[in-house]
């Protein structure tokens, strides 16, 4: 019995009002959850994206990624697009975080097919997303594994594109083709027209939506648009009113027609509606800057023809004056509904967005923040509405969390908690004092050794993955026995059993406590590297959907109810 099944019916009634009520204010739908109670049949085959067609050969898309299932038939998955832009590197909207929790569903060359399945290890959302506006609506996921066979997207890093002469777009998704009908077996394509900004704004005046400069606005695109081009009209079945996005098209990639660069991110829309109310996208070339720094970042191999790294590929330390502060959250058996950031009230600036891992249900994690001293606001964000409470749906268990700073001895100094009940946001003001950590705070004469560890943290913590639980530090070597003593040496902590583990080429052997770190072997009295990132067979995927159907812009398919 899920949590939803005795008030299934009022809870798709409760959607469909929160719908109502966003468009009586604001007109403007970014982020509805659908509840269906029917299962579609596979050998259905519905059209996805309003007025599209289908992409007759997949591989001229195989830059194209969908969000996968779980096999838990008591849950709602939730239907999004992504597009392979790195070759471990996904880019999605941020509305998106939670629907690829359960793995992800990739071009697949044998198949020719959107077959392949994949995990991801971690997640940075734009730290400045706005959910209420949708503002900065930008994601990037790191695949497991990189992936060698599938040629990324190119991005277009031009602001002056598109223009209007060189104006025709393409969209590609999964979604939905109307307000009432499930999304679609087979990824559809479908044609838009570019607008500016300032025409946007004055064509939606009257829904008070704000558009900002990482907008970029398109009509639907009729044949009239495309005409002359033959190629791009083949497949249409139906008038000239052209396409539009839908439900579940969300984070899915809008292409160039004639480049085929990546320009835009599926975002939001106007009802599914094929009208006078343009389409929103996340312009890509806004955010060329950050995504190019976060792949140098984070990519196990950030390095590539398309993509360079002026500022080198280890992230910057934190700041010596920083307090190492400990995130405990202890997720319910909805971890894909949660989101959370930190805010800072002294430079209204999110110095953390999360989470960064990627959860399962019933899992618990400690994430390690860097905090200047100064007051800060914690924001948690339930897009379901029901907080922590975890329901009767597989499990009881409800989430909780704790915040605690490591001052001087590294002694935990609780700042704030809390638990499961609170509806779709909860906001907790604590402070860090200027009391400095001793963790990772080098010593006036072993900087050297202190930044040699913090790349070795780096690397460790890379080549693990978040998703595997495994934390590491820098710590000095307090031991007045051992050779290294006050030096700065790495220590890592396996928060799946509660110990400390031995990192990469680590002692470990008989005689020893320490169990090598992750899926890492002990051979010859040292813990030796296996492979990256999470084993893919820890998440099993359906390869096909039994049915479905969908939410938005982020769409929500049924496997059974829920």
């Amino acid at each position: 019995m899920n949590k939803y099944l005795a008030q299934s019916k009022a809870f798709a009634l409760l959607v469909i009002g929160c719908i109502l009520f966003l468009n009586s204010k604001d007109s403007f739908v970014f982020a509805q959850y659908h509840h269906v109670d029917e299962i579609i049949p596979q050998t259905q085959r519905r059209r996805a994206i309003i007025n599209g067609r289908v992409v007759v050969d997949p591989s001229s898309a195989q830059f194209f990624a969908r969000s996968g299932q779980d096999q838990n038939e008591s849950t709602t998955d939730y239907l999004c697009g992504a597009s392979l832009i790195h070759d471990d590197m996904l880019l999605t909207a941020a509305h998106c975080q939670g629907a690829f929790n359960y793995g992800v569903l990739l071009y697949d060359p044998d198949t020719n097919d959107y077959t392949r399945e994949a995990t991801v290890d971690l997640q940075i959302r734009y730290p400045y997303f706005n959910r209420k506006d949708m503002h900065n609506d930008l994601l990037l996921l790191r695949l497991s594994k990189p992936i060698t066979d599938i040629k990324p997207a190119m991005m277009n890093r031009d602001d002056s594109m598109p223009t209007h002469d060189n104006n025709v777009m393409k969209a590609y998704g999964f979604g939905k083709t109307s307000s009432d009908e499930p999304s679609s077996d087979a990824l559809r394509e479908g044609f838009f027209r570019y607008i500016t900004n300032d025409e946007c704004s004055e064509r939606i005046r009257s829904t008070r939506t704000r558009i900002y400069d990482d907008v970029l606005c398109a009509d639907p695109a009729s044949m009239m648009d495309v005409a002359g081009t033959n190629t791009y009209a083949v497949g249409y079945s139906n008038d000239n009113r052209g396409s539009s996005i839908c439900q579940g098209d969300s984070g899915g990639p809008l292409m160039d027609a004639t480049s085929n660069l990546l320009l835009g991110v599926v975002s939001w829309n106007f009802l599914c509606k094929v009208d006078n109310l343009p389409d929103g996208f996340i312009r890509v070339s806004y955010f060329r800057d950050w995504i190019n720094e976060q792949i140098c970042f984070y990519s196990r191999s950030p390095l590539s023809s398309n993509n360079e790294c002026p500022s080198g590929t280890t992230p910057p330390s934190p700041a010596e004056d920083s307090v190492e502060v400990l995130f405990i959250f202890e997720h319910d058996f909805y971890p894909e509904e949660t989101v959370f950031r930190v805010l800072s009230k002294d430079s209204n600036i999110p110095p953390y967005a999360g989470p960064r891992y990627v959860p399962s249900r019933n899992s618990a994690w400690t994430s390690r923040l860097h905090l200047l001293p100064g007051d800060y606001v914690l924001e948690i964000s339930d897009v379901v509405g029901d907080g922590l409470r975890g329901g009767t749906s597989g499990s009881d268990q409800m989430g909780s969390w704790k915040m605690t700073a490591l001052y001087e001895e590294n002694n935990e100094t609780e700042l704030a908690s809390g638990g499961a009940d609170f509806s779709s946001i909860v906001l907790v003001d604590f402070v860090v004092e200027n009391r400095r950590s001793q963790r990772l705070v080098p010593g006036e004469n072993d900087n050297q050794q202190s930044n040699e560890c913090l790349l070795e943290k780096v690397a460790e913590e890379r080549s693990l993955g978040p998703s595997s639980g495994i934390v590491c530090d820098c710590v000095k070597n307090v031991s007045s026995l051992s050779t290294s003593f006050g030096q700065s040496e790495l220590s890592c902590f396996d928060t799946n059993t509660s110990s400390i583990c031995a990192s990469n080429w680590g002692a470990c052997g008989d005689g020893l406590s320490l169990k090598c770190c992750g899926n890492r072997r002990c051979s010859n009295g040292r813990c030796r590297f296996v492979s990256q990132g999470r084993d893919d067979r820890r998440i099993p995927l359906l390869m096909s959907e039994d049915g479905g159907s969908e939410g938005t812009v982020r769409g929500s398919r049924n496997v059974g109810q829920r």
